[in-house]
């Protein structure tokens, strides 16, 4: 009987042990991503004993932030809010997850539930919503070289994330952070050079010319500064590709929309470039892009549309 005493004394024990480490390292978890105001004004963070202040972005740009947010979640709180409750009381924020002294810390904007003065309601909240163009923030010991960089940045290279939109399955599970984790990464100098190149010299072709091409693929690109600290988000970049005939073209978008009606050819020289790109990125590929997609039809495009994709069809009646 005392044999069996000791042994559930001892798995108790462990139990204890290991419910105390476990505690333990989700305390630590939770100290290592927690930052708070140093000032009512709101002007400064400390986060991981460095000081970061507050800056003004240009407008139309915000922050880029390499985060994974397979880790614990992070949040800026008032100095006197427990570590545990900073989910409650705290505004998430993201940061370069991959150093251990980031550079910029990017806050979210607030929104209905997290301004509700339920910590329930705040602490249920799911999306974080949009981030904060004003609510930016830079480590004070790089801040005057960072804010000069930003303030002369021009937006002329680029970067995609290695995330496979093409599994539309209903086995992806949301729950796991780390499926919803794309890979950050710029454009080559290679690629730089060559689609800002064709940007300039490439031919026009008005889309309509081309609409009766049926089997496109097509690939997105932001556009960022040569140092990756900001990027406009409403702006993208799509290089498109007539399977066909394998020639490339250029499509600048606002909002999700090309201003104008024309693609832009991408030159012979280059289309080595932009091969070698839908090569290495084939399994991120948009299969089946359909190109009057990329543009804002008017009353008058949709109309020639239609008609054209209505002359080969044969109706039964």
């Amino acid at each position: 009987m005392k044999k069996v005493i000791r042994i559930i004394t001892a798995a108790l024990c462990a139990a204890m042990i290991g419910a105390t480490l476990c505690s333990c390292r989700y305390l630590d978890e939770k100290k290592e991503n927690n930052a708070v105001f140093t000032d009512d004004s709101k002007e400064y963070i400390e986060f991981r004993d460095h000081t970061y202040k507050r800056i003004e972005l240009p407008s139309g740009l915000t922050a880029m932030v390499d985060y994974d947010f397979g880790v614990e979640p992070a949040y800026v709180t008032e100095k006197d809010v427990p570590v545990l409750l900073n989910s409650m009381y705290g505004l998430p924020f993201i940061y370069d997850s991959k150093v251990k002294n980031p550079l910029i810390l990017q806050l979210y904007e607030g929104n209905d539930l997290m301004d509700e003065s339920d910590p329930i309601l705040r602490a249920t909240m799911h999306t974080y919503g949009a981030l904060d163009r004003n609510q930016c923030y830079i480590r004070e010991d790089k801040y005057d070289e960072v804010k000069n960089e930003i303030q002369k940045a021009k937006l002329d290279h680029y970067y995609y994330y290695d995330a496979d939109f093409t599994d539309y399955s209903l086995n992806y599970d949301f729950s796991d952070p780390m499926q919803l984790t794309p890979e950050l990464k710029p454009a080559s100098e290679e690629l730089t050079s060559a689609i800002n190149d064709s940007l300039k010299s490439g031919k026009k072709v008005n889309y309509q010319k081309l609409i009766d091409k049926d089997s496109w693929s097509s690939f997105c690109l932001g556009c960022c500064d040569k140092n990756m600290l900001v990027t406009d988000d409403t702006k993208n970049l799509y290089i498109l590709c007539e399977n066909v005939s394998g020639k490339y073209y250029l499509v600048q978008t606002t909002n999700m929309y090309s201003k104008e009606k024309d693609l832009i050819t991408v030159p012979d020289q280059y289309s080595s470039v932009f091969k070698q790109l839908f090569t290495e990125q084939k399994d991120y590929l948009y299969i089946g892009a359909r190109l009057e997609d990329y543009f804002e039809m008017d009353e008058t495009d949709a109309s020639a549309y239609i008609e054209s994709s209505t002359d080969s069809q044969v109706f039964w009646i």
